[in-house]
């Protein structure tokens, strides 16, 4: 079966529940690559290294990677893809906040053989559009412009092809290509929102993300994702150890499994054009978890910046 990723930093409970979910089913061989951690979460990074070394002990995983220094969310993530990549040809990426609906990898597995199609640029295996927003609600999978980072499947392939910076970007060809696929306001806000990710990968690397540079390739290559139409992964990663999902303003139902999702017949249908109502529906709820997020770190630093004045106001 298809290899498995997981990628790890400071999170032990939520790690143990992934890798539960895994080993609950018929899977692949699992590596996993871990993330220094930062100055204040070293306790929490060396329980974590300390767990994933006593499952390589123990034969559980295949293999392990450990940074030696804190890299962020863009080159701690897409290091520890490249390391993946450099070991299998095709494989699932999970982060370990990411729980897997039993026998699951079943179904990730028939799926994966689309990644053969030179258009596919990934299947993204969490859904978050409800159903009346999909067309063809009877399909397992519906073609999409937008990538999922809530667990995905890709190839070595797609991703050594992939831009590595926001530096490397061509904006006029990203503006050009997105227009027609998803429309003037959700281009216009993504391409204001990559500039201000191309000003942070400036100053301060650590803090862009992997996800939107690989969306970018997605849009730059004219390339789809094949997302499942129902939800098979719960992210239980709402704490102040995740990066993007501090707060857990958004209910994504979970499905259960049928026969159907795993008859062969169904996974042999043809690439369909994109659901442009799945994927209007996607770019709306994108928008407004970016301003929730803005509005949350703003407010968490609001409130930095009081205790900081009231410890000075003590001295």
């Amino acid at each position: 079966m298809l290899p498995i990723l997981i990628l790890c930093f400071v999170r032990l409970d939520s790690l143990k529940e992934c890798i539960d979910s895994i080993l609950s089913q018929e899977h692949g061989p699992i590596y996993i690559s871990c993330d220094a951690p930062p100055y204040e979460f070293l306790s929490q990074g060396a329980e974590v290294q300390k767990y994933i070394k006593f499952l390589l002990a123990s034969g559980v995983v295949k293999e392990i990677r450990i940074s030696e220094s804190n890299q962020g969310i863009l080159r701690g993530v897409t290091s520890g893809v490249s390391w993946f990549f450099e070991r299998v040809e095709k494989g699932i990426i999970l982060e370990d906040d990411l729980i897997l609906q039993p026998n699951f990898l079943k179904s990730v597995e028939l799926a994966s053989k689309h990644l053969d199609h030179p258009k596919v640029i990934a299947l993204g295996l969490h859904n978050s559009v409800p159903n009346e927003f999909i067309s063809n609600q009877q399909a397992i999978l519906r073609s999409s412009w937008f990538v999922i980072s809530w667990g995905w499947v890709t190839t070595k392939d797609n991703w050594n092809s992939r831009i590595k910076t926001y530096q490397e970007v061509d904006y006029l060809k990203l503006l050009l290509n997105m227009l027609p696929k998803i429309g003037l306001s959700s281009t216009l806000y993504h391409m204001y929102y990559y500039r201000k990710k191309l000003a942070t990968e400036r100053t301060n690397i650590v803090k862009c993300t992997w996800a939107d540079l690989w969306q970018i390739n997605a849009f730059l290559k004219n390339s789809i994702v094949l997302t499942y139409n129902k939800n098979f992964v719960h992210n239980i990663g709402f704490d102040q150890f995740a990066t993007n999902t501090k707060s857990n303003n958004t209910e994504y139902a979970l499905e259960a499994l049928s026969e159907v999702d795993f008859d062969d017949k169904k996974y042999h249908s043809k690439i369909q054009q994109v659901d442009q109502s799945a994927d209007r529906y996607f770019a709306k709820n994108r928008k407004i978890s970016t301003i929730v997020r803005g509005r949350i770190q703003i407010r968490t630093r609001m409130k930095e910046f009081r205790r900081r004045g009231n410890l000075k106001s003590r001295i």
